[in-house]
Protein backbone atom coordinates (compact mmCIF):
# COMPACT_ATOMS: atom_id res chain seq x y z
CA UNK A 1 0.00 0.00 0.00
CA UNK A 2 2.78 2.42 0.91
CA UNK A 3 4.54 1.80 -2.43
CA UNK A 4 1.36 2.66 -4.34
CA UNK A 5 1.00 5.93 -2.45
CA UNK A 6 4.59 6.93 -3.28
CA UNK A 7 3.98 6.34 -7.01
CA UNK A 8 0.85 8.48 -6.98
CA UNK A 9 1.38 12.23 -7.38
CA UNK A 10 -0.12 14.30 -4.59
CA UNK A 11 -3.42 16.05 -5.29
CA UNK A 12 -4.33 19.19 -3.35
CA UNK A 13 -8.07 19.66 -2.88
CA UNK A 14 -9.36 23.07 -1.81
CA UNK A 15 -12.77 23.51 -0.20
CA UNK A 16 -14.17 26.86 1.03
CA UNK A 17 -16.92 26.42 3.65
CA UNK A 18 -19.58 28.80 4.90
CA UNK A 19 -22.70 27.69 6.81
CA UNK A 20 -23.21 24.35 5.08
CA UNK A 21 -23.39 22.14 8.16
CA UNK A 22 -26.36 20.24 6.70
CA UNK A 23 -24.32 18.99 3.74
CA UNK A 24 -20.71 19.23 4.87
CA UNK A 25 -20.34 15.70 6.33
CA UNK A 26 -21.44 14.13 3.04
CA UNK A 27 -19.00 16.31 1.08
CA UNK A 28 -16.11 15.37 3.37
CA UNK A 29 -17.01 11.69 3.33
CA UNK A 30 -17.03 11.70 -0.48
CA UNK A 31 -13.40 12.85 -0.42
CA UNK A 32 -12.42 10.27 2.18
CA UNK A 33 -13.98 7.54 0.02
CA UNK A 34 -11.90 8.38 -3.06
CA UNK A 35 -10.23 5.41 -4.76
CA UNK A 36 -7.17 7.63 -5.15
CA UNK A 37 -5.52 7.91 -1.74
CA UNK A 38 -2.64 10.38 -2.05
CA UNK A 39 -4.40 13.67 -1.47
CA UNK A 40 -4.49 16.58 0.94
CA UNK A 41 -7.72 18.43 1.66
CA UNK A 42 -7.36 22.11 2.58
CA UNK A 43 -10.66 23.22 4.08
CA UNK A 44 -11.09 26.84 5.12
CA UNK A 45 -14.15 27.80 7.10
CA UNK A 46 -15.21 31.38 6.31
CA UNK A 47 -16.32 32.08 9.91
CA UNK A 48 -19.46 29.93 9.82
CA UNK A 49 -22.11 30.37 12.51
CA UNK A 50 -24.03 27.10 12.08
CA UNK A 51 -21.62 24.50 13.49
CA UNK A 52 -19.69 23.84 10.26
CA UNK A 53 -16.37 24.61 11.95
CA UNK A 54 -17.03 22.06 14.68
CA UNK A 55 -17.80 19.39 12.07
CA UNK A 56 -14.55 20.21 10.25
CA UNK A 57 -12.54 19.88 13.44
CA UNK A 58 -14.00 16.45 14.11
CA UNK A 59 -13.08 15.21 10.63
CA UNK A 60 -9.58 16.72 10.80
CA UNK A 61 -8.91 14.91 14.09
CA UNK A 62 -9.72 11.58 12.44
CA UNK A 63 -7.74 12.06 9.20
CA UNK A 64 -4.32 13.76 9.04
CA UNK A 65 -4.79 14.47 5.32
CA UNK A 66 -7.47 17.04 6.20
CA UNK A 67 -6.20 20.51 7.12
CA UNK A 68 -8.94 22.62 8.77
CA UNK A 69 -8.43 26.40 8.96
CA UNK A 70 -10.83 29.14 10.02
CA UNK A 71 -11.01 32.79 8.92
CA UNK A 72 -11.23 35.24 11.83
CA UNK A 73 -14.02 37.09 10.00
CA UNK A 74 -16.26 36.33 7.04
CA UNK A 75 -14.22 37.25 3.94
CA UNK A 76 -16.20 35.71 1.08
CA UNK A 77 -15.74 32.66 -1.14
CA UNK A 78 -13.14 34.18 -3.51
CA UNK A 79 -10.82 35.34 -0.72
CA UNK A 80 -11.18 31.99 1.03
CA UNK A 81 -10.47 29.95 -2.12
CA UNK A 82 -7.39 32.09 -2.87
CA UNK A 83 -6.12 31.50 0.65
CA UNK A 84 -6.51 27.74 0.19
CA UNK A 85 -4.68 27.63 -3.14
CA UNK A 86 -1.65 29.35 -1.58
CA UNK A 87 -1.39 26.45 0.86
CA UNK A 88 -1.58 23.73 -1.82
CA UNK A 89 1.54 21.58 -2.06
CA UNK A 90 0.76 19.85 -5.36
CA UNK A 91 0.80 20.94 -8.99
CA UNK A 92 -2.63 19.29 -9.30
CA UNK A 93 -5.22 21.43 -7.53
CA UNK A 94 -8.81 20.18 -7.37
CA UNK A 95 -11.72 22.43 -6.41
CA UNK A 96 -14.53 21.02 -4.27
CA UNK A 97 -17.61 22.70 -2.77
CA UNK A 98 -18.84 21.91 0.72
CA UNK A 99 -22.41 21.07 -0.29
CA UNK A 100 -21.66 18.67 -3.17
CA UNK A 101 -20.70 14.98 -3.35
CA UNK A 102 -17.71 13.78 -5.37
CA UNK A 103 -17.86 10.49 -7.28
CA UNK A 104 -15.49 7.90 -5.73
CA UNK A 105 -13.23 7.76 -8.81
CA UNK A 106 -13.13 11.50 -9.46
CA UNK A 107 -9.51 12.16 -8.45
CA UNK A 108 -8.20 8.97 -10.04
CA UNK A 109 -9.61 9.58 -13.53
CA UNK A 110 -8.74 13.28 -13.55
CA UNK A 111 -5.08 12.97 -12.57
CA UNK A 112 -4.66 10.09 -15.04
CA UNK A 113 -6.01 12.28 -17.86
CA UNK A 114 -3.91 15.31 -16.95
CA UNK A 115 -0.73 13.23 -16.82
CA UNK A 116 -1.44 11.98 -20.34
CA UNK A 117 -2.48 15.40 -21.70
CA UNK A 118 0.00 18.04 -20.49
CA UNK A 119 -1.55 20.61 -22.85
CA UNK A 120 -4.77 20.64 -20.76
CA UNK A 121 -4.64 23.10 -17.90
CA UNK A 122 -8.12 22.59 -16.42
CA UNK A 123 -10.28 19.46 -16.50
CA UNK A 124 -13.90 19.01 -15.42
CA UNK A 125 -16.59 16.39 -15.89
CA UNK A 126 -20.29 15.62 -15.94
CA UNK A 127 -22.71 16.12 -13.02
CA UNK A 128 -25.94 14.84 -11.61
CA UNK A 129 -28.06 17.53 -9.98
CA UNK A 130 -29.41 16.60 -6.54
CA UNK A 131 -31.72 18.35 -4.07
CA UNK A 132 -31.52 18.79 -0.30
CA UNK A 133 -32.56 15.15 0.19
CA UNK A 134 -29.92 13.73 -2.20
CA UNK A 135 -32.54 12.91 -4.82
CA UNK A 136 -31.39 13.27 -8.44
CA UNK A 137 -33.51 15.99 -10.07
CA UNK A 138 -31.56 16.45 -13.29
CA UNK A 139 -28.21 16.37 -15.01
CA UNK A 140 -25.57 18.85 -16.14
CA UNK A 141 -23.83 17.85 -19.34
CA UNK A 142 -20.72 19.58 -20.69
CA UNK A 143 -18.75 19.26 -23.94
CA UNK A 144 -15.56 17.21 -23.72
CA UNK A 145 -13.46 18.48 -26.65
CA UNK A 146 -11.30 21.54 -25.85
CA UNK A 147 -12.57 23.48 -28.89
CA UNK A 148 -16.19 22.95 -27.84
CA UNK A 149 -15.48 23.81 -24.21
CA UNK A 150 -13.85 27.05 -25.35
CA UNK A 151 -16.81 28.02 -27.57
CA UNK A 152 -19.43 27.28 -24.89
CA UNK A 153 -17.67 29.47 -22.32
CA UNK A 154 -19.12 32.69 -23.75
CA UNK A 155 -22.69 31.35 -23.32
CA UNK A 156 -22.51 29.28 -20.12
CA UNK A 157 -19.85 28.07 -17.69
CA UNK A 158 -18.34 25.20 -19.66
CA UNK A 159 -16.70 23.50 -16.65
CA UNK A 160 -18.59 22.98 -13.41
CA UNK A 161 -16.29 24.57 -10.83
CA UNK A 162 -16.43 21.84 -8.12
CA UNK A 163 -15.40 19.24 -10.74
CA UNK A 164 -12.36 21.22 -11.86
CA UNK A 165 -8.78 20.01 -11.48
CA UNK A 166 -6.00 22.39 -12.58
CA UNK A 167 -2.46 21.55 -13.60
CA UNK A 168 -0.84 24.49 -11.82
CA UNK A 169 2.56 23.63 -13.29
CA UNK A 170 1.42 25.44 -16.44
CA UNK A 171 0.68 28.66 -14.52
CA UNK A 172 3.10 31.46 -13.66
CA UNK A 173 4.14 31.58 -10.02
CA UNK A 174 2.39 34.91 -9.44
CA UNK A 175 -0.93 33.71 -10.93
CA UNK A 176 -3.93 35.20 -9.13
CA UNK A 177 -6.79 32.72 -8.96
CA UNK A 178 -10.10 34.37 -8.04
CA UNK A 179 -11.22 37.99 -8.36
CA UNK A 180 -12.87 39.09 -5.10
CA UNK A 181 -15.03 41.72 -6.85
CA UNK A 182 -16.77 39.00 -8.92
CA UNK A 183 -18.29 37.00 -6.05
CA UNK A 184 -20.77 34.97 -8.13
CA UNK A 185 -18.91 35.05 -11.46
CA UNK A 186 -15.42 34.22 -10.23
CA UNK A 187 -15.43 30.81 -11.92
CA UNK A 188 -16.27 32.29 -15.36
CA UNK A 189 -13.52 34.88 -15.04
CA UNK A 190 -11.03 32.26 -13.89
CA UNK A 191 -11.78 29.96 -16.84
CA UNK A 192 -11.19 32.80 -19.31
CA UNK A 193 -7.80 33.51 -17.73
CA UNK A 194 -6.82 29.83 -17.61
CA UNK A 195 -7.37 29.67 -21.37
CA UNK A 196 -4.30 31.86 -21.79
CA UNK A 197 -2.08 29.06 -20.45
CA UNK A 198 -3.61 25.86 -21.84
CA UNK A 199 -6.68 24.03 -23.00
CA UNK A 200 -9.92 23.38 -21.11
CA UNK A 201 -11.57 19.95 -21.30
CA UNK A 202 -14.20 17.77 -19.64
CA UNK A 203 -14.28 14.04 -19.08
CA UNK A 204 -17.39 12.12 -20.19
CA UNK A 205 -17.53 10.54 -16.71
CA UNK A 206 -19.91 11.67 -13.97
CA UNK A 207 -17.61 13.25 -11.38
CA UNK A 208 -20.01 15.05 -9.06
CA UNK A 209 -23.46 15.26 -7.55
CA UNK A 210 -24.09 18.99 -7.70
CA UNK A 211 -26.52 20.12 -5.01
CA UNK A 212 -29.25 22.69 -5.52
CA UNK A 213 -30.73 24.05 -2.29
CA UNK A 214 -32.21 27.21 -0.84
CA UNK A 215 -28.85 28.71 0.18
CA UNK A 216 -26.91 28.30 -3.08
CA UNK A 217 -24.99 31.50 -3.78
CA UNK A 218 -25.72 31.10 -7.50
CA UNK A 219 -29.50 30.97 -6.99
CA UNK A 220 -30.12 34.07 -4.90
CA UNK A 221 -29.97 36.97 -7.34
CA UNK A 222 -29.99 35.84 -10.99
CA UNK A 223 -30.10 39.41 -12.35
CA UNK A 224 -27.03 40.54 -10.42
CA UNK A 225 -25.27 37.27 -11.25
CA UNK A 226 -25.84 37.69 -14.97
CA UNK A 227 -24.39 41.19 -15.15
CA UNK A 228 -21.28 40.05 -13.29
CA UNK A 229 -20.91 37.11 -15.68
CA UNK A 230 -21.42 39.45 -18.66
CA UNK A 231 -18.66 41.66 -17.27
CA UNK A 232 -16.32 38.67 -17.10
CA UNK A 233 -17.17 37.77 -20.72
CA UNK A 234 -16.46 41.24 -22.10
CA UNK A 235 -13.27 41.51 -20.05
CA UNK A 236 -12.14 38.34 -21.80
CA UNK A 237 -12.88 39.87 -25.21
CA UNK A 238 -11.29 43.28 -24.71
CA UNK A 239 -8.47 42.44 -22.27
CA UNK A 240 -7.49 38.85 -23.07
CA UNK A 241 -8.16 38.47 -26.78
CA UNK A 242 -10.97 35.91 -26.49
CA UNK A 243 -13.00 35.69 -29.73
CA UNK A 244 -16.61 34.56 -29.25
CA UNK A 245 -18.45 32.94 -32.13
CA UNK A 246 -21.77 34.21 -33.51
CA UNK A 247 -23.78 31.78 -31.39
CA UNK A 248 -22.13 33.04 -28.21
CA UNK A 249 -22.88 36.65 -29.07
CA UNK A 250 -26.52 35.91 -29.91
CA UNK A 251 -26.93 33.88 -26.71
CA UNK A 252 -25.52 36.70 -24.57
CA UNK A 253 -27.83 39.23 -26.25
CA UNK A 254 -30.86 36.97 -25.70
CA UNK A 255 -29.90 36.42 -22.06
CA UNK A 256 -29.57 40.16 -21.50
CA UNK A 257 -33.02 40.77 -23.03
CA UNK A 258 -34.62 38.20 -20.71
CA UNK A 259 -32.81 39.56 -17.65
CA UNK A 260 -34.05 43.07 -18.37
CA UNK A 261 -37.61 41.95 -19.15
CA UNK A 262 -38.44 39.24 -16.59
CA UNK A 263 -38.64 39.19 -12.75
CA UNK A 264 -36.07 37.16 -10.83
CA UNK A 265 -38.50 34.40 -9.82
CA UNK A 266 -39.42 33.70 -13.45
CA UNK A 267 -35.78 33.87 -14.52
CA UNK A 268 -34.81 31.23 -11.99
CA UNK A 269 -37.55 28.82 -13.09
CA UNK A 270 -36.67 29.41 -16.75
CA UNK A 271 -33.00 28.70 -16.10
CA UNK A 272 -33.72 25.41 -14.31
CA UNK A 273 -35.90 24.25 -17.19
CA UNK A 274 -33.25 25.20 -19.77
CA UNK A 275 -30.63 23.24 -17.81
CA UNK A 276 -32.97 20.24 -17.48
CA UNK A 277 -33.43 20.09 -13.71
CA UNK A 278 -35.88 21.18 -11.05
CA UNK A 279 -35.77 24.15 -8.69
CA UNK A 280 -34.88 23.33 -5.05
CA UNK A 281 -38.13 24.81 -3.72
CA UNK A 282 -41.62 25.28 -5.18
CA UNK A 283 -40.98 28.99 -5.81
CA UNK A 284 -37.53 30.56 -6.04
CA UNK A 285 -38.82 33.51 -4.02
CA UNK A 286 -38.58 31.32 -0.94
CA UNK A 287 -35.09 30.28 -1.92
CA UNK A 288 -33.99 33.89 -2.14
CA UNK A 289 -35.69 34.81 1.15
CA UNK A 290 -34.02 32.10 3.20
CA UNK A 291 -36.66 29.34 2.98
CA UNK A 292 -39.01 30.99 5.47
CA UNK A 293 -42.35 29.30 5.98
CA UNK A 294 -45.47 31.09 4.92
CA UNK A 295 -47.40 32.74 7.74
CA UNK A 296 -48.42 29.94 10.12
CA UNK A 297 -50.01 29.60 13.52
CA UNK A 298 -47.56 29.40 16.41
CA UNK A 299 -47.67 27.29 19.53
CA UNK A 300 -47.01 28.78 22.93
CA UNK A 301 -44.15 26.34 23.50
CA UNK A 302 -42.75 23.27 21.78
CA UNK A 303 -40.24 20.54 22.60
CA UNK A 304 -38.75 18.74 19.60
CA UNK A 305 -36.63 15.65 20.10
CA UNK A 306 -34.74 13.22 17.87
CA UNK A 307 -33.76 9.72 19.02
CA UNK A 308 -30.41 8.95 17.39
CA UNK A 309 -28.14 5.94 17.16
CA UNK A 310 -25.01 6.21 14.98
CA UNK A 311 -26.28 9.14 12.90
CA UNK A 312 -23.02 11.09 12.52
CA UNK A 313 -23.68 11.72 8.83
CA UNK A 314 -27.23 12.95 9.44
CA UNK A 315 -27.23 14.81 12.75
CA UNK A 316 -25.85 18.15 11.56
CA UNK A 317 -28.40 18.33 8.75
CA UNK A 318 -31.29 17.34 10.99
CA UNK A 319 -30.43 19.94 13.63
CA UNK A 320 -29.87 22.63 11.01
CA UNK A 321 -33.31 21.92 9.56
CA UNK A 322 -34.85 22.08 13.04
CA UNK A 323 -33.11 25.39 13.77
CA UNK A 324 -34.72 26.88 10.67
CA UNK A 325 -38.23 25.47 11.15
CA UNK A 326 -38.98 25.23 14.88
CA UNK A 327 -38.54 28.95 15.79
CA UNK A 328 -41.20 29.78 13.22
CA UNK A 329 -43.70 27.42 14.89
CA UNK A 330 -43.38 28.24 18.59
CA UNK A 331 -42.72 31.23 20.82
CA UNK A 332 -40.57 29.12 23.13
CA UNK A 333 -38.85 25.94 22.03
CA UNK A 334 -36.11 23.42 22.64
CA UNK A 335 -34.39 20.91 20.36
CA UNK A 336 -33.40 17.69 22.11
CA UNK A 337 -30.96 15.07 20.84
CA UNK A 338 -31.25 11.68 22.54
CA UNK A 339 -28.01 9.87 21.80
CA UNK A 340 -28.89 6.21 22.33
CA UNK A 341 -25.44 4.74 22.91
CA UNK A 342 -23.91 5.70 19.57
CA UNK A 343 -20.44 4.33 18.85
CA UNK A 344 -19.64 6.96 16.21
CA UNK A 345 -19.32 10.78 16.45
CA UNK A 346 -23.04 11.48 16.91
CA UNK A 347 -22.58 12.62 20.51
CA UNK A 348 -19.49 14.74 19.80
CA UNK A 349 -21.18 16.59 16.95
CA UNK A 350 -24.34 17.10 19.02
CA UNK A 351 -22.41 18.67 21.90
CA UNK A 352 -20.48 20.93 19.52
CA UNK A 353 -23.78 22.17 18.04
CA UNK A 354 -25.23 22.67 21.52
CA UNK A 355 -22.36 25.00 22.44
CA UNK A 356 -23.50 27.30 19.63
CA UNK A 357 -27.24 27.25 20.37
CA UNK A 358 -28.77 27.46 23.84
CA UNK A 359 -31.97 25.82 22.54
CA UNK A 360 -30.19 22.51 21.87
CA UNK A 361 -30.20 19.91 24.66
CA UNK A 362 -28.13 16.72 24.39
CA UNK A 363 -28.90 13.62 26.45
CA UNK A 364 -26.43 10.73 26.29
CA UNK A 365 -27.48 7.28 27.46
CA UNK A 366 -26.46 3.65 27.10
CA UNK A 367 -28.09 1.87 24.19
CA UNK A 368 -31.65 1.24 25.41
CA UNK A 369 -33.35 0.68 22.08
CA UNK A 370 -35.78 2.89 20.20
CA UNK A 371 -38.43 2.71 22.92
CA UNK A 372 -35.91 3.68 25.58
CA UNK A 373 -34.80 6.64 23.48
CA UNK A 374 -38.42 7.78 23.09
CA UNK A 375 -39.00 7.52 26.83
CA UNK A 376 -35.89 9.62 27.51
CA UNK A 377 -37.03 12.20 24.96
CA UNK A 378 -40.48 12.49 26.51
CA UNK A 379 -38.99 12.69 30.00
CA UNK A 380 -36.57 15.46 28.97
CA UNK A 381 -39.16 17.56 27.11
CA UNK A 382 -40.45 20.44 29.24
CA UNK A 383 -42.95 22.30 27.05
CA UNK A 384 -46.66 21.93 26.44
CA UNK A 385 -46.41 20.28 23.02
CA UNK A 386 -43.92 17.52 22.23
CA UNK A 387 -42.88 16.50 18.71
CA UNK A 388 -40.51 13.73 17.72
CA UNK A 389 -39.05 12.47 14.46
CA UNK A 390 -36.28 10.08 13.58
CA UNK A 391 -32.83 11.51 12.97
CA UNK A 392 -32.29 9.84 9.59
CA UNK A 393 -33.36 12.70 7.26
CA UNK A 394 -36.34 10.83 5.84
CA UNK A 395 -38.76 13.66 6.66
CA UNK A 396 -39.04 17.36 5.86
CA UNK A 397 -39.51 19.15 9.19
CA UNK A 398 -41.19 22.12 7.49
CA UNK A 399 -44.27 19.88 7.10
CA UNK A 400 -44.77 20.21 10.85
CA UNK A 401 -46.39 23.56 10.00
CA UNK A 402 -49.40 21.57 8.73
CA UNK A 403 -49.83 20.01 12.18
CA UNK A 404 -49.98 23.19 14.25
CA UNK A 405 -53.47 24.41 13.17
CA UNK A 406 -54.91 21.01 14.16
CA UNK A 407 -53.79 21.38 17.79
CA UNK A 408 -56.84 23.55 18.52
CA UNK A 409 -59.21 20.57 18.51
CA UNK A 410 -56.86 17.62 19.02
CA UNK A 411 -54.52 16.31 21.68
CA UNK A 412 -52.35 14.41 19.19
CA UNK A 413 -51.56 14.91 15.52
CA UNK A 414 -50.17 11.81 13.82
CA UNK A 415 -48.20 11.83 10.59
CA UNK A 416 -48.63 9.17 7.95
CA UNK A 417 -46.30 8.59 5.01
CA UNK A 418 -48.18 9.27 1.80
CA UNK A 419 -45.69 7.09 -0.08
CA UNK A 420 -43.06 5.15 1.83
CA UNK A 421 -39.55 5.42 0.40
CA UNK A 422 -38.29 2.20 1.97
CA UNK A 423 -36.86 -1.04 0.68
CA UNK A 424 -39.25 -3.86 -0.17
CA UNK A 425 -38.33 -5.73 3.03
CA UNK A 426 -39.42 -2.86 5.25
CA UNK A 427 -42.59 -2.32 3.23
CA UNK A 428 -43.42 -6.01 3.71
CA UNK A 429 -42.79 -5.79 7.46
CA UNK A 430 -45.05 -2.74 7.68
CA UNK A 431 -47.90 -4.70 6.10
CA UNK A 432 -47.26 -7.64 8.41
CA UNK A 433 -47.28 -5.28 11.42
CA UNK A 434 -50.69 -3.95 10.40
CA UNK A 435 -52.08 -7.50 10.16
CA UNK A 436 -50.36 -8.47 13.43
CA UNK A 437 -51.86 -5.52 15.30
CA UNK A 438 -55.29 -6.19 13.85
CA UNK A 439 -55.21 -9.79 15.04
CA UNK A 440 -53.78 -9.29 18.53
CA UNK A 441 -55.06 -5.79 19.42
CA UNK A 442 -58.05 -5.28 17.11
CA UNK A 443 -56.23 -2.21 15.86
CA UNK A 444 -58.64 0.15 14.05
CA UNK A 445 -58.23 0.35 10.27
CA UNK A 446 -58.54 4.15 10.28
CA UNK A 447 -54.99 4.46 11.68
CA UNK A 448 -53.14 5.02 8.42
CA UNK A 449 -49.52 4.55 9.49
CA UNK A 450 -48.66 2.83 12.76
CA UNK A 451 -44.92 3.41 12.97
CA UNK A 452 -44.51 6.79 11.30
CA UNK A 453 -42.00 8.72 13.42
CA UNK A 454 -43.54 12.13 12.87
CA UNK A 455 -45.93 12.84 15.76
CA UNK A 456 -47.02 15.94 17.71
CA UNK A 457 -48.49 15.19 21.15
CA UNK A 458 -49.77 17.38 23.98
CA UNK A 459 -48.02 17.19 27.35
CA UNK A 460 -51.11 15.86 29.15
CA UNK A 461 -51.21 12.96 26.72
CA UNK A 462 -47.50 12.32 27.20
CA UNK A 463 -47.98 12.07 30.95
CA UNK A 464 -50.60 9.37 30.40
CA UNK A 465 -48.42 7.45 27.96
CA UNK A 466 -45.58 7.01 30.39
CA UNK A 467 -43.89 4.76 31.19
CA UNK A 468 -43.36 3.02 27.87
CA UNK A 469 -43.00 -0.72 28.34
CA UNK A 470 -41.75 -1.52 24.83
CA UNK A 471 -38.13 -1.00 23.90
CA UNK A 472 -38.21 -2.15 20.29
CA UNK A 473 -40.47 -2.41 17.26
CA UNK A 474 -43.74 -2.42 19.22
CA UNK A 475 -43.25 0.97 20.86
CA UNK A 476 -45.21 2.74 18.12
CA UNK A 477 -48.06 0.30 18.60
CA UNK A 478 -47.97 0.92 22.35
CA UNK A 479 -48.07 4.70 21.88
CA UNK A 480 -51.11 4.56 19.62
CA UNK A 481 -52.89 1.96 21.74
CA UNK A 482 -52.63 4.22 24.79
CA UNK A 483 -53.89 7.22 22.81
CA UNK A 484 -56.88 5.17 21.66
CA UNK A 485 -57.52 3.53 25.04
CA UNK A 486 -57.56 6.91 26.80
CA UNK A 487 -59.87 8.24 24.09
CA UNK A 488 -57.72 11.26 23.28
CA UNK A 489 -58.84 13.32 20.28
CA UNK A 490 -56.42 12.96 17.37
CA UNK A 491 -56.06 13.76 13.69
CA UNK A 492 -53.81 12.46 10.92
CA UNK A 493 -51.76 14.38 8.34
CA UNK A 494 -49.96 13.06 5.28
CA UNK A 495 -46.21 13.79 5.08
CA UNK A 496 -43.54 13.21 2.46
CA UNK A 497 -41.12 10.36 3.01
CA UNK A 498 -37.61 10.34 1.53
CA UNK A 499 -35.08 7.53 1.03
CA UNK A 500 -32.43 7.06 3.66
CA UNK A 501 -29.00 7.84 2.22
CA UNK A 502 -26.68 7.64 5.24
CA UNK A 503 -26.44 5.20 8.09
CA UNK A 504 -28.08 1.78 8.47
CA UNK A 505 -31.65 0.85 9.36
CA UNK A 506 -32.14 -1.88 11.94
CA UNK A 507 -35.86 -2.55 11.96
CA UNK A 508 -35.72 -5.51 9.59
CA UNK A 509 -33.22 -7.59 11.61
CA UNK A 510 -34.39 -10.94 12.97
CA UNK A 511 -33.52 -10.05 16.58
CA UNK A 512 -35.76 -6.97 16.29
CA UNK A 513 -38.61 -9.11 14.92
CA UNK A 514 -38.15 -11.66 17.72
CA UNK A 515 -38.23 -8.85 20.27
CA UNK A 516 -41.46 -7.54 18.75
CA UNK A 517 -43.12 -10.91 19.27
CA UNK A 518 -42.15 -10.93 22.97
CA UNK A 519 -43.28 -7.30 23.43
CA UNK A 520 -46.65 -8.14 21.87
CA UNK A 521 -47.49 -10.58 24.62
CA UNK A 522 -46.34 -8.17 27.33
CA UNK A 523 -48.59 -5.50 25.81
CA UNK A 524 -51.53 -7.90 25.67
CA UNK A 525 -51.03 -8.68 29.35
CA UNK A 526 -50.73 -5.00 30.30
CA UNK A 527 -53.81 -4.10 28.33
CA UNK A 528 -55.83 -6.81 30.00
CA UNK A 529 -54.72 -6.16 33.56
CA UNK A 530 -53.95 -2.46 33.28
CA UNK A 531 -50.94 -0.42 32.20
CA UNK A 532 -48.36 0.55 34.78
CA UNK A 533 -49.13 3.83 36.54
CA UNK A 534 -48.53 6.91 34.45
CA UNK A 535 -45.40 8.77 35.48
CA UNK A 536 -45.71 12.55 35.75
CA UNK A 537 -42.66 14.12 34.15
CA UNK A 538 -42.37 17.32 36.10
CA UNK A 539 -44.15 19.61 33.65
CA UNK A 540 -44.58 23.06 35.22
CA UNK A 541 -45.90 25.19 32.35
Amino acid sequence: MQKNIIKQPLISIIMPVYNTVSFLPAALQSIKKQTYSNWELIVIDDHSTDGSWEVLQQFAKKDSRIQAIRNKTNRGVSFTANKATKLAKSQFIARMDSDDIAAPNRLAVQVKFLLKHPEVIALGGQCDVINEHDQVIGHKRFPTQPSHVRKMLFSFASIQQPTMMVNAALLPKNFHWYEVFLATAEEHELLFRLLQYGQLANLPDKLLSYRIHSKNISSRHPKKDFWQIARARWNAVFKRGYRPNLRGLVTTFAQATLVISLPESILYQLYTKMRGWSAPVPLPVEAMDGAKLKSVERLNSLSVFFPMHNEEENIARVISQAQQVVPQLAQRYEIIVVNDGSSDRTSAIAHQLAKKDKHIVVVDQLNMGYGGALQTGFATAKYDWVFFADGDLQFDLSELSKFVPLTTNNMAVLGYRMKRADKWSRLLLAKLLRVWNSVFFQFPSEILDIDCAFKLIHRSVVDNLMPLESRGAMVSTELLLKVLDHDFAYDQVGVTHYPRHYGAQTGAHWDVIYGAVKETFFLMKSRRFGYRSATKLGYTE
